[in-house]
């Protein structure tokens, strides 16, 4: 991470905390901890501004935002990381919640796929 911060700057850079039910996709021993809030900690202390914080297990479920808590803990510490989020997305009350909570971005498919989610939908949100 901070060969690639120095090489391309923080603009350029955006750090996906990819995790399976809560627990990140890594192998232990890359980060000092296996806590995704740490590893995201461990990120911003680097220079990380823009992040990514997806659980694969909730891609296409349709369960709700499996981690909405811990996007609002980053927000918490660092109301400026611009924070992209998805998985679990059911429909737009989902999408204003998360536009509520300071989440940035939007990862979805599923949602637009079956039509849980409608381009009428997403005009709401600029709103």
């Amino acid at each position: 991470v901070e060969d690639l911060l120095r090489e391309f700057g923080p603009d350029r850079v955006i750090f996906s905390l990819d995790m399976k039910n809560g627990q990140p996709m890594c192998e232990p021993g890359n980060w000092s901890s296996q806590d995704p809030l740490e590893i995201a900690r461990q990120c911003l202390s680097l220079g990380i501004r823009r992040m990514i914080v997806l659980d694969l297990a909730s891609v296409g479920v349709g369960g709700g935002v499996a981690q909405l808590n811990l996007c609002q803990r980053l927000l918490e510490e660092d109301a400026e990381l611009e924070l992209i989020t998805g998985g679990g997305v059911r429909d737009v009350t989902d999408l204003h919640t998360l536009k509520n909570a300071g989440i940035k971005g939007v990862l979805i498919a599923s949602a637009l796929h079956n039509g849980s989610i409608t381009p009428q939908d997403l005009q709401t949100l600029n709103s």
